[in-house]
């Protein structure tokens, strides 16, 4: 529940804390921390421990990111003197693909992720509840690109969010089995579709996707030297 994983986000953050106060862990070696609350009403609650421990932390989440949701974030840790932290918003809620509603979400998304583009390290599409939206479970051995809600979906997310020059990341693919060759190619694959439709970066769900994401992403001496 709910009060269990506030309690193990707290034990967790003193005892990262404690490791780092008696040198068994440098500040460097830590990986980039981000809490995600669940709602407005859980950052409330969890600032406190946030406050405490924000020399840990890089960012926050926002899951089910809208326009009203990032600028509420934004006033809570404000008013908690959290204005350093970094915000990760999550857009995976039905407005944002619904023909009806979606053109209207998305520019007051993009004039409030304009407003704090300074503290908005990254866009994350959720594809999974976006897809879950329709019903839909993705299938193992296909792209998420084979999906027709997707490419819609990602082509709006470009079309009104791309120009602000904020990252946005590559959604989740059910691609694990990356010792077999051919999974590992069609990831591949996918990541390359990313890259030609300007996202960058990429969400992983499993340990077995990073190693593969990593080495596509490295730069080749080629661009290396154009780029010089």
């Amino acid at each position: 529940g709910e009060k269990e994983a506030i309690e193990n986000l707290n034990l967790f953050l003193s005892q990262l804390s404690l490791k780092v106060k008696e040198n068994e862990i440098s500040m460097s070696e830590l990986p980039l921390i981000f809490i995600r609350p669940k709602n407005e009403r859980c950052l409330e609650e969890i600032s406190p421990i946030i406050k405490e421990y924000q020399d840990l932390l890089i960012g926050i989440v926002i899951p089910k990111a809208t326009s009203e949701r990032i600028d509420s974030f934004i006033d809570i840790l404000n008013k908690n003197n959290l204005d350093e932290l970094y915000l990760l918003p999550i857009i995976e809620s039905p407005e944002f693909i619904q023909s009806h509603t979606k053109n209207e979400a998305f520019i007051k998304m993009a004039f409030v992720i304009n407003k704090y583009k300074e503290r908005i390290l990254n866009i994350r599409i959720g594809v999974t509840d976006i897809l879950g939206y329709y019903g839909i479970r993705r299938e193992k051995n296909l792209s998420i690109y084979d999906s027709v809600i997707y490419k819609m979906f990602v082509s709006d997310i470009i079309s009104y969010l791309q120009h602000l020059d904020v990252p946005i990341s590559g959604g989740v693919s059910e691609f694990f089995n990356l010792s077999d060759p051919e999974t590992l190619s069609a990831y591949e694959k996918e990541m390359q579709l990313d890259r030609l439709n300007g996202l960058i970066g990429k969400t992983v769900i499993h340990p077995k996707q990073i190693t593969a994401v990593q080495l596509f992403k490295i730069v080749s001496y080629e661009d290396y030297m154009d780029a010089k």
